[in-house]
Formats: structure tokens, C-alpha cells, sequence
């Protein structure tokens, strides 16, 4: 079985490469502009760690349900999703003009001075459904299991993640090089993916984790 610190590490590693150049960071780097950036992080990061708590009891009941092979080879070919979705081009985003009457909407019924919370909160709570993010926590929850370091990991990656890009997205916008960010980060998904296929086939783990 993983030690905590181990699954802590490898969630937050895998997040970490999913974070940069992600939809939802463009939408809290916008936010900021708009609102008080520690609401839009604060609201931002509420909603995700909800979805990762529903992913994670989600996943882990699908774990109980099926043979250990079927949950290594489910968790598998998620990753190799993650990977070609950062490999292949992207075939479709939501549209500004869709966040923008969202973000209307949420303002209109915002306590004054928590527009930035609840906007962030509920473009989040939209914007995540079927994200790359929700894949990643998903898999992970089908390795480890229901276990607080999976969210530790991930919250502990997205949370930090999240405040730069709020406080100095612009300036660090000039320094980052999203294609290759892209191609390092969909390697090591398909690289996961191998292993845990690998590991549902014959039996035996490729990668030392």
C-alpha cells in the first residue's frame, strides 16, 4: 500500500502538470482583473475541492464494484485520455460570450462584495464538469483509493497554482511556454497510462510508484 506522503507527492505532481494553460486558469487570471483577486482564488478553489471530494467517493466506489484488473485498466486508459487530450490539438472550448452571461447571471444574485467569490465559485462549479482535472483525480481515486491524500495532493497543487495565476499571470504569462508544457505534461499522462495497463495485463507495475 502507498504511504501518505507518497500519494500526497503524486497527486499534486500530476496536477501540477495538468494546471498550467488549463480553461479554468484563464478564467480565474480574468476574474482577478474584475474582482478582489483572494475572493476569486478563495471561491475558485471552494468549488474545486468539492468536485475532487465527489470524484474521489465516485471513483472509490467504482473501485469496490469491479476486479483489481478492470480498476488498473479503467485507470489506464484515463490517463491515455489526459495524454491525447494534451497531445492532439483541442477540438472545442467554451465560449467567452457563454461565460460572460453565466458571470452575469451570478452577479446579479452575489451578496455586495462577494461578486468575485461567487463568480469564481460558480464558473467553477460549470467549467470543471468533465475536465481534465476531474480525469486526473478520478484515476488517482481509482489507484489510492478514498484516501485525504489524494485531495491533500490535488488541493495542494491547485490552491497555490491558482494564486499566482491570479496575483501575476500577466507577468508570468510572458515566461511559460504552453506547447511545451502541453507536450511534457500529455508524456507523463501516457506514460501512467502504460503502466497501469501494464500492471492490468501482466500483472506488475512499469513506473516505481
Amino acid at each position: 500500500m502507498a504511504g501518505w506522503i507518497e500519494v500526497v507527492a503524486v497527486a499534486a505532481g500530476l496536477q501540477l502538470l495538468a494546471l498550467p494553460g488549463e480553461k479554468g486558469q484563464f478564467v480565474v487570471a480574468g476574474l482577478a482583473t474584475r474582482y478582489d483577486p483572494w475572493r476569486v482564488v478563495a471561491g475558485a478553489s471552494l468549488a474545486f475541492g468539492c468536485w475532487t471530494v465527489v470524484e474521489i467517493l465516485v471513483a472509490d466506489a467504482l473501485r469496490g464494484a469491479f476486479p483489481e484488473a478492470a480498476v488498473s485498466a479503467t485507470m489506464g486508459l484515463l490517463f491515455l485520455a489526459v495524454g491525447a487530450w494534451y497531445l492532439l490539438p483541442a477540438v472545442s472550448l467554451p465560449t467567452a460570450d457563454r461565460e460572460e452571461t453565466l458571470l452575469s447571471r451570478i452577479e446579479g444574485v452575489s451578496p455586495p462584495g462577494y461578486e468575485g467569490f461567487a463568480a469564481a465559485f460558480g464558473l467553477f462549479a460549470v467549467g470543471e464538469i468533465g475536465d481534465k482535472t476531474q480525469l486526473i483525480t478520478i484515476a488517482l481515486a481509482v489507484r489510492y483509493g478514498a484516501d485525504p491524500a489524494v485531495w491533500v495532493g490535488v488541493m495542494a497543487a491547485f490552491v497555490p497554482v491558482t494564486a499566482v495565476t491570479a496575483f501575476a499571470s500577466a507577468r508570468l504569462s510572458d515566461r511559460i511556454r504552453p506547447a511545451l508544457v502541453r507536450r511534457v505534461a500529455g508524456a507523463v499522462f501516457v506514460a501512467f497510462g502504460v503502466d497501469a495497463l501494464a500492471g492490468a495485463l501482466f500483472g506488475r507495475s512499469l513506473l516505481p510508484l
